[in-house]
């Protein structure tokens, strides 16, 4: 029987790269008169329990595009997969 003794010491096994997670891109870019309507219509509100507005997009059943809606939202409304956009401009 032949053996081999290598000089080497015995390589400790390589940990994975942690991945960077790289945000995505907001679903969409409010501009400055919507993000102004959307604050004067949540500061108007006398229920508490509102913390957002909800926007929702569906395929149109009459035209090959897509149709918006906004709706107030509770925060136990709220799943982990919605998405939140700030309305409060950061620079």
């Amino acid at each position: 029987t032949i053996r081999h003794h290598s000089t080497k010491p015995a390589q400790k096994p390589k940990k994975r790269a942690k991945k960077k997670i790289i945000p995505r891109k907001a679903a969409i870019i409010l501009t400055p008169k919507a993000r102004s309507f959307f604050q004067s219509l949540l500061s108007g509100l006398s229920n508490p329990d509102i913390v957002g507005i909800m926007l929702d997009y569906k395929q149109s059943s009459s035209s090959p595009r897509m149709v918006f809606s906004f709706d107030f939202v509770k925060m136990d409304q709220l799943t982990e997969e919605d998405e939140g956009v700030s309305l409060e401009v950061l620079e």
